[in-house]
């Protein structure tokens, strides 16, 4: 893998490194493990998925961003929780230091995706009144 990203930098590109883990939500514990892993190997951007099993697991997602974005990671981060559980994480996981979200045109590519007209319309809504 080392080579493939080394070989992605020489010709100019930046490098999204992810793990997903589809079954659950990991502990803070492994995801910030996850996080520094990924970023060992020369990532940009360091994208971490899970699934989560209860709205629980979504704010421990959201805790853990915060972690990893403000005290672990020397590049950005992007986590999603996804799912219909995990739906509120592609929303809101900017303002805890997730670096981007996903939305979908046409067909899902993973469960819980968002419209991106809708996606980009709440968002323009949540930044003309949030502070991020």
């Amino acid at each position: 893998m080392e080579d493939i990203i080394e070989f992605a930098k020489d010709m100019g590109t930046y490098v999204i490194t992810t793990n997903h883990n589809l079954d659950h939500t990991p502990s803070k514990a492994e995801c910030i493990a996850t996080a520094k892993e990924l970023e060992d190997m020369g990532s940009d951007i360091i994208k971490i998925i899970t699934k989560p099993s209860s709205k629980l697991d979504v704010v421990e997602l959201l805790e853990t961003t915060i972690i990893i974005a403000e005290h672990i990671a020397n590049v950005p981060i992007c986590t999603i929780s996804i799912g219909e559980k995990g739906g509120l994480s592609r929303i809101c996981g900017e303002f805890f230091g997730s670096c981007m979200t996903y939305g979908v045109n046409r067909k899902k590519s993973a469960p819980g995706q968002p419209n991106i007209e809708d996606l980009s319309n709440l968002l323009k809504l949540i930044h003309k009144n949030i502070e991020a």
